[in-house]
């Protein structure tokens, strides 16, 4: 299933990028 695949993939590069955002925004100064 071809569609399967990439769906899961799409799944998996979303939680990727999400998990990356939050390190970005942890990295970066929260005070203003």
């Amino acid at each position: 299933m071809p569609v399967l695949m990439m769906l899961l993939d799409m799944l998996l590069n979303a939680v990727d990028t999400k998990s990356q955002y939050q390190e970005l925004m942890h990295s970066m100064p929260t005070s203003q």
